[in-house]
């Protein structure tokens, strides 16, 4: 595991939710929404931004104050400089339906959390939530993990660490290997292409 010093050690209690995004729905063309120059355009989707708006910018906003409040208690009063690596799980109540056999194997790990909210959105909350107070932008963090699992507690605990730019490359080389020669990767076997 690349990690560096911690940084920050955050809590946000509650169901884990993701950042809310547009939503298309399908309309059937029924009438012609606009015509130009005799030809008859039709608007195949809808975008519904009530759905997801007001929710969304509640959460993320008590969500940033809690990141203030955290850091702190741990000692920080900027923004953090340079590359950033943040490790993070969201964690979920069982169902009270399951059985004590399905709830032993969901918070064991052997029932997978894979239902909505996805992992990409929830991600983007945490950012979001610590853009401008825990770091400058959220493009300083180069590296991370992240899991959604059944736990103990609802909520989402995120690490923050420095990162080390060299560890991170050593781990892509070693995760990912590039072929030895470039020109092997497309296909060209060691000769240069016309």
């Amino acid at each position: 595991m690349i990690t560096g010093p911690l940084l920050f050690d955050l809590w946000f209690p509650g169901k884990p939710r993701g950042k809310g995004r547009a939503n298309f729905a399908v309309r059937p063309r029924v009438k012609c929404t606009m015509n130009v120059g005799g030809q008859a355009y039709y608007t195949l989707s809808q975008v519904y931004p009530k759905a997801y708006g007001e929710s969304t910018d509640k959460l993320e906003a008590d969500m940033t104050v809690l990141c203030i409040q955290q850091m702190r208690k741990q000692g920080h009063f900027k923004a953090v400089q340079g590359p950033i690596q943040c490790n993070w799980v969201a964690m979920y109540s069982t169902l009270a339906s399951d059985t004590q056999a399905v709830a032993f194997k969901k918070v064991r790990g052997i029932v997978p959390k894979m239902s909505t909210p996805d992992k990409d959105n929830i991600e983007k909350l945490i950012m979001d939530a610590g853009n401008t107070y825990l770091f400058n932008d959220d493009a300083q963090v180069i590296f991370g993990t992240s899991a959604k699992v059944y736990g103990p507690r609802e909520g989402i605990r995120a690490r923050f660490y420095q990162s080390d730019p060299e560890l991170v490359a050593a781990w892509v080389k070693e995760e990912f290997p590039w072929p030895k020669e470039k020109f092997e990767l497309f296909g060209y076997e060691g000769k240069k292409p016309l």
